[in-house]
């Protein structure tokens, strides 16, 4: 069965045999796994499986908050992965806390970043969907 998933880029993370990396180093597959990849500034949205999706059903899942629905609504066997890219999208590093949290039971820091309005020139995302533009 084709199979890719997510997983952070620590070298200690464990991966499925022979998973190779996509995209990016935190995306992997197995085997010949298809990937549909959308993209608008600041995210990344990967299908990666046997999906029956159109090319624009994809493509509209990047440019809105990706819904629950889409990881049943289309006939096949595949995953939606969503990658944010928050420098990009105008985010600032503003320092971590050291051993602030757990992931996979290992202590981990918290990375903590922020965005001002003043820093932020585009078009508001929020308002378009409100229809307060």
């Amino acid at each position: 069965m084709p199979i890719g998933g997510f997983s952070t880029n620590r070298p200690d993370l464990p991966r499925p045999l022979g998973a190779e990396s996509i995209a990016t180093p935190s995306l992997w597959r197995l085997g010949s796994t298809p990937v549909r990849t959308a993209q608008r500034a600041g995210r990344r949205i990967h299908v990666i499986g046997l999906c029956g999706a159109t090319t624009e059903e994809v493509q509209a899942l990047a440019d809105r908050p990706v819904p629950m629905r889409a990881t049943w609504q289309w006939p096949g066997t595949y995953a939606v992965l969503e990658e944010l890219d928050h420098e990009r999208a105008g985010f600032k590093h503003a320092g971590k806390l050291r051993e602030a949290g757990y992931w996979l039971g290992q202590v981990c820091d918290e990375v903590l970043m922020d965005a001002l309005a003043q820093d932020l020139t585009g078009p508001s995302v929020v308002r378009a969907l409100l229809g307060r533009v």
